[in-house]
């Protein structure tokens, strides 16, 4: 795998192109599968192999700001059913055991959606994560899976790492779409069909695989997300926090950190420096139901949210978006000024 296609995601005419070289192709029924979904769901390679009719809901859905019409609700742990097909005669086999991916992921010998994880913690039965949720926006990739797990009633997908790695070279080598394509470049494409659909950021996050992606590979989210159509500011002033937290209430460093779209080691940087400035102030505890409890925080200010932050010098007027705007004014303007 290159680092251009790690990095490196497609536009609509290059997916509407590797579907119809799929569709010209041998194997045209899987090979055309895999490409008109993959950059619609933007499941994990893992996801997609387990992917089986009992993870999608057939149902309308208010998953994104407009309608959808199908859900693919991945389970934190599945038995892994090892599928394969056979061609003598023709049918769907289980292997026995799981396969080389869920052996390789943890301890637990079947597929698990943070079994990595699980196998790093020093508490492995901990649970690391909740089911995710996958809404279908589109109607292709819709159409695509109603053929493969209704019409036809393939009970999963029978293809090892290798296989689908094979089948998406061959397509590309064929398409006139250039550069390196793998199955992460499909991947990737959904964060720019969500960004061209005007998901927002905190969406974007909610629907990408764990948040592996966005906070461990955030350069290439970013990238993605400004290379699109849609205005995206990665910039969030200390004002916008201000009234985000004055409007839901006492928060934790987490649920601030998933409206903000970002890391909670920045949200919580980001809540310290307010805090500091006396802003924000700790009040109380959440409640969990296992480990420590996170701390709530909330606005404690004594000017007008709606203008923005003043400049603490008397008779100046001037308001801020930022900390850093207000404290470049107080060095240029009012040096001898402090906080009251």
């Amino acid at each position: 795998m290159t680092r251009s296609e790690v990095r490196r995601n497609l536009n609509k005419p290059e997916v509407d192109a590797l579907i119809e070289t799929a569709e010209l192709g041998h194997a045209t029924t899987h090979a055309r599968f895999i490409f008109a979904t993959v950059p619609y769901l933007g499941l994990t390679s893992s996801e997609f192999l387990h992917l089986r009719p009992s993870w999608i809901y057939w149902r309308d859905a208010d998953a994104f700001e407009s309608d959808a019409n199908v859900e693919i609700h991945i389970p934190t742990h599945d038995t892994c059913r090892n599928l394969k097909w056979d061609h003598s005669p023709p049918n769907y086999i289980e292997k026995p055991g799981s396969c080389r991916q869920c052996r390789s992921s943890g301890p637990t010998d079947e597929f698990d959606l943070h079994g990595r994880d699980h196998h790093k913690s020093d508490n492995p039965g901990m649970e690391l994560g909740r089911e995710r949720v996958v809404p279908v926006r589109s109607e292709r990739a819709e159409r695509e899976l109603r053929r493969w797990f209704q019409t036809h009633e393939r009970p999963g997908i029978p293809w090892s790492q290798t296989r689908l790695a094979d089948v998406i070279r061959k397509v590309a080598e064929r398409s006139p779409v250039t550069g390196d394509i793998g199955y992460r470049t499909l991947r990737r494409t959904f964060v720019h069909i969500l960004a061209e659909s005007g998901v927002s950021k905190s969406n974007i996050l909610k629907y990408t695989p764990n948040n592996h992606f966005y906070y461990r590979g955030g350069d290439t989210a970013r990238a993605i997300l400004e290379d699109s159509s849609t205005d995206y500011d990665w910039r969030i002033q200390a004002i916008d926090r201000l009234r985000t937290i004055n409007r839901v209430g006492p928060a934790t460093v987490r649920e601030l950190s998933d409206i903000h779209g970002v890391n909670t080691g920045t949200e919580y940087t980001v809540l310290k420096n307010l805090c500091d400035k006396g802003w924000v102030e700790c009040f109380g505890k959440g409640e969990v139901k296992h480990g420590p409890a996170p701390d709530l925080y909330d606005v404690d200010v004594d000017f007008n949210l709606s203008e923005g932050i003043p400049c603490p010098c008397k008779n100046c007027g001037s308001t801020f978006l930022s900390t850093g705007g207000r404290d470049k004014h107080l060095d240029k303007v009012h040096q001898s000024c402090s906080d009251e």
